[in-house]
């Protein structure tokens, strides 16, 4: 009786494994970029359009808070509010 073993190596090649983390959680909020530090026009222009979402959705936050525009955390939650039971 042979016995045989087989061994199977797999190794995921990425080129997008590298990252950098911009902002900050308590200052608006943290955008993680990934890309290959070895192609940096890529990478610049993937923290280009990271930097203009970013912005993009300060702007929307804050034009949603001017118009008085009630966020999840900030709803009041009430008995008026509850969902009545079905016993």
């Amino acid at each position: 009786m042979t016995l045989e073993i087989t061994h199977y190596i797999n190794k995921i090649l990425d080129p997008n494994k590298d990252s950098i983390e911009i902002g900050s959680a308590s200052k608006g909020g943290v955008i993680k970029v990934y890309g290959d530090f070895n192609n940096p026009e890529d990478f610049i222009h993937r923290l280009d359009n990271a930097i203009a979402l970013m912005k993009y959705s300060g702007e929307a936050i804050e034009h949603a808070k001017s118009s008085n525009v009630k966020f999840i955390t900030e709803a009041n939650t009430t008995k008026d509010n509850d969902i009545p039971s079905k016993e």
